[in-house]
């Protein structure tokens, strides 16, 4: 074969690879995702990702080639984990979770405040947003570290009020917020918030009087011993005296995990769910429970899950943490 036909040949091949990748790529987008939503997966622009499958992209092509690839081994490995992952349930009726939306509900109702507090792992938060998705006016706002302060704290809650900044400036934000709640039979739900420094403390105050909306603070223990132990100082005494409604959550209650693991949907067995319903009384509640229960479901390979994956489970997430 001459010089010029092996170029040819070579060119063929790497043309043939190309489209092959592209129509691997849009058959992945076409079975379940939108073009927007692959291109967040993949790392790269929306506009990226169409010019590239439109075979008019200008940057690297095998940089760019190389992500595809990594982006469908890591869908590839997503689904073979599915078939012995079973998925998390979203939402159970547990009777701590009735709890929760009793509360919430009250807050919402009277426009008062409530303090939701106490053990981790018990399904604080996934009742939280099963409430704001069956009620309008809801607005559910996570305070992490990086959000505590006041600026990051109104940001956050703007966000969540679906409120468009035109400043940054925390009096011109505060305004926004209030207007958008005012009225509007709302309810602010923040949780962590444990992580509320005195000013963002104040702050969530100042909001639930000046809008009338319900306002519920929920968190780990430190939510309300906080209030509690400096109820006298000013930065507190004032929240404190308005708290209507206190929920001390101390623990998933015993019915809680059988409720969760019929949702869950796996280890049917009877040696295996009580094993189960064990570590849903330790710290970590059912949380903890559903992470020794999904990995017992790996270990166990499609089989039934026993006591024997569950135990294995439990030593391997323990010894990680």
């Amino acid at each position: 074969m001459s010089n010029e036909a092996t170029n040819l040949a070579l060119i063929t091949d790497e043309v043939s690879e190309a489209e092959l990748l592209r129509a691997r790529v849009r058959a992945e987008i076409e079975n379940c995702l939108s073009q927007s939503a692959a291109a967040k997966e993949i790392g790269i622009s929306q506009s990226s990702l169409s010019q590239w499958l439109s075979d008019v992209y200008q940057g690297s092509a095998s940089r760019i080639a190389a992500r595809m690839e990594k982006w469908l081994e890591t869908r590839h490995e997503r689904r073979l984990q599915a078939t012995t992952l079973p998925a998390l349930p979203a939402f159970a009726q547990t009777q701590v979770a009735r709890r929760i939306l009793s509360a919430l509900s009250y807050a919402q109702s009277t426009a008062d405040l409530a303090v939701i507090y106490g053990a981790a792992g018990v399904g604080k938060t996934m009742a939280a947003r099963e409430y704001a998705r069956r009620h309008s006016n809801v607005w559910l706002v996570t305070v992490t570290p990086a959000t505590a302060a006041l600026g990051a704290f109104l940001e956050r809650i703007a966000v969540a009020c679906g409120v468009r900044l035109s400043s940054r400036r925390c009096s011109v934000v505060e305004t926004s917020i209030i207007n958008r709640m005012t009225d509007s039979g709302g309810l602010l739900i923040v949780d962590e918030a444990n992580h509320l420094k005195t000013r963002t403390v104040e702050e969530a105050r100042a909001l639930y009087d000046a809008s009338g909306v319900g306002l519920v603070l929920m968190g780990n223990e430190q939510v309300y011993s906080q209030m509690h132990r400096t109820a006298q100082a000013a930065a507190f005494a004032q929240l404190f005296s308005r708290v209507g409604k206190r929920v001390h959550l101390t623990g998933a209650a015993k019915s809680d995990a059988g409720v969760l693991l019929k949702k869950f949907g796996a280890c049917t067995a009877a040696d295996a769910r009580a094993f189960l319903a064990e570590i849903a009384g330790q710290p970590g509640a059912l949380r903890g429970m559903l992470q020794v229960a999904r990995l017992g479901c790996v270990l166990a390979g499609g089989r039934e899950v026993g006591v024997e994956h569950l135990e294995q489970a439990y030593l391997n997430l323990k010894k990680a943490a």
